[in-house]
């Protein structure tokens, strides 16, 4: 069987608001993702093993095939996730479980990353399973799903939610200044489901209000023609999402005397970030420490 491959993913506009309904701007890292393989097996075990951008068996799991219970397992809560799952998909596609299975994954980015490790594993058994992918991320993650929009993306791509249901638009993104886009990871995964859960505990003001502004924002990333009107954009979204949670930009926190600017890329406090300017920004993130640096060719 040839093995599934589904995308990572990057929000780029609209964190947060896009439970709102607001249109984000979401781009697939088609240079960074995840495959499966599955193989038939001759006993009634369901093994999982799944490796990472190292080469390194970072997860692994035995499930009884008919009582669908963990034998055996080096991550108690990845295995209870996956078993949970699995049993969903075994009750609506029974015909799948006739015999044995091995599924192997591996992912050319590190889980710690934040480039998507669970939307590309639900994407990965939507593929084999045909069942919805938006479904499965909905039951069993949460979210708005714009991750696994992109998991199955060929490029860039307009994410809103409209009564639940997600709209999608197909987009040509390739800004002329995108040399001058660098994306650095912080070092600290952030917790996109407890990032959600704080954000929906928060009144948020004006919620209608907030929303234009992100539409018109995204709208605007996407249209600029120049570095300079695309930095005054990545400031005005961090103003806006900094006044909505009450929590200061990353710049102002981290990096107050960086010449350029800074934008934080989905759940605050984690994950990447979006660094745009006219000297090339390495040496910098480099001597704080930051070694993990891509440039928009290593992800896109």
């Amino acid at each position: 069987m040839k093995p599934f491959r589904a995308h990572g993913k990057l929000l780029i506009t609209g964190e947060y608001i896009i439970l709102h309904g607001a249109q984000a701007l979401a781009l697939p890292t088609k240079k960074r993702s995840q495959e499966l393989e599955i193989k038939k097996i001759h006993n009634d075990e369901i093994q999982w093993q799944a490796f990472n951008n190292k080469n390194e068996l970072w997860f692994e799991a035995t499930i009884d095939l008919r009582q669908m219970e963990i034998l055996k397992t080096n991550n108690k809560a990845m295995a209870l996730k996956t078993q949970e799952i699995l049993r969903y998909i075994k009750d609506e596609r029974p015909s799948l479980f006739s015999t044995g299975l091995n599924f192997t994954t591996v992912m050319n980015f590190s889980p710690e990353w934040g480039l998507g490790s669970s939307s590309t594993f639900i994407s990965l058994l939507s593929q084999w399973s045909h069942i919805s992918h938006f479904l499965l991320q909905k039951k069993f993650f949460g979210g708005s799903g714009y991750d696994v929009a992109c998991s199955r993306s060929i490029g860039p791509l307009l994410f809103k939610l409209e009564n639940g249901s997600p709209i999608i638009q197909d987009i040509t993104w390739s800004p002329s200044f995108k040399k001058n886009l660098t994306f650095v990871y912080l070092g600290s995964k952030a917790n996109t489901q407890n990032a959600i859960h704080h954000f929906k505990q928060k009144e948020l003001r004006n919620p209608d209000t907030v929303v234009k502004e992100i539409n018109s924002l995204t709208e605007s990333f996407v249209n600029a023609t120049n570095l300079e009107s695309f930095q005054n954009l990545m400031d005005r979204h961090e103003d806006l999402i900094s006044s909505v949670l009450g929590i200061p930009p990353i710049k102002n926190e981290r990096f107050s005397d960086f010449r350029g600017s800074i934008k934080s890329l989905g759940a605050w406090g984690g994950d990447f970030i979006l660094v745009a300017s006219f000297q090339d920004p390495d040496d910098y993130f480099r001597g704080k420490g930051y070694k993990l640096i891509f440039k928009w060719d290593d992800l896109f």
